[in-house]
């Protein structure tokens, strides 16, 4: 993914397209127009067969065909020789940077390399499951986490009797509430406030945590209540009481969570990140919406 990225993507694609402008105006114009724009895409593509393989999933299947490691081999050995022959060296760096690793990425495919770790055969387990599923994957995920949060909170915070009903009522919210959610509000995000610059990412954070933080904390809270069976009366008491206070925890929480998330994580894993950090707000939360109870 990350030789697909940096092929597609950001000041990748703004070099291929300065290329291509150089391309017109010279003699290997047509060649380089062709094999460059073109190659580009190849890589991307051979990377994404380097990471079907590497992960055991599906061929992918397109207008080029079935997209295999041994497909993907050829299309980077390929376009790392004769295609690129006639482009000089110096329009070239960034390509040239790219088709060694996603060359090194196929010989890995080709040859069955698999993580070795418990971990890393998760990660790629989990991966193939985003990449199939997103938005289930998501949601399941989030559910499992949103349980672990309510009984930290039962036996850690209230030191109650452990109550399952309210487990499961709480990890089913996760389901098709807060892991659907986030799934649609991420993508959100990142349509309207592209790229990972410092700007970008303070962007994110606030339209985060001014607009959707306290809307979804007053639902979430809310649908506890109403799940329940709790009455009106109680629930406007607890949020005249207790609201304020939620808020401004999730601030101290999340702001930085949420730096670190849009920085530093990549966007496919944001929701998974935030349900790791949700563990500790879920255990927050759950105690909080039943503080009164």
């Amino acid at each position: 993914l990350a030789v697909g990225r940096a092929a597609l993507c950001g000041p990748a694609l703004q070099r291929t397209l300065e290329i291509t402008n150089h391309c017109r105006a010279s003699q290997w114009r047509t060649q380089m127009f062709v094999s460059g724009l073109n190659g580009v895409l190849a890589v991307g593509r051979a990377a994404q067969c380097a990471r079907r393989a590497t992960l055991g999933g599906p061929v992918l299947r397109g207008g080029g065909g079935v997209c295999s490691s041994t497909v993907g081999y050829r299309v980077v050995s390929e376009l790392s020789g004769a295609s690129l022959r006639s482009v000089p060296q110096s329009r070239i760096a960034l390509l040239s940077t790219v088709v060694p690793r996603a060359r090194r990425a196929m010989s890995s495919a080709a040859s069955g390399a698999s993580p070795k770790t418990i971990v890393g055969r998760f990660a790629a387990w989990y991966t193939g499951c985003l990449t199939a599923q997103p938005l289930l994957t998501t949601a399941l995920s989030t559910a499992v986490i949103s349980a672990i949060g309510d009984v930290g909170s039962q036996l850690l915070i209230e030191r109650r009797e452990f109550d399952p009903v309210r487990t499961l009522r709480f990890s089913a919210l996760g389901l098709v509430l807060t892991g659907p959610t986030l799934h649609v509000w991420y993508g959100f995000l990142y349509r309207h406030f592209p790229g990972v610059t410092a700007m970008k990412v303070l962007q994110r954070v606030a339209f985060d945590q001014a607009v959707f933080a306290p809307a979804f904390t007053g639902t979430i809270v809310s649908v506890i209540f109403a799940v329940e069976g709790r009455s009106k009366t109680e629930w406007e008491e607890h949020m005249d009481k207790n609201f304020v206070e939620a808020v401004y925890v999730n601030w101290l929480l999340w702001i930085p969570a949420q730096i670190i998330n849009f920085r530093f994580i990549a966007p496919v894993y944001n929701v998974l990140f935030a349900n790791f950090v949700a563990v500790f707000w879920n255990s927050y939360l759950s105690w909080n919406a039943h503080r009164d109870a």
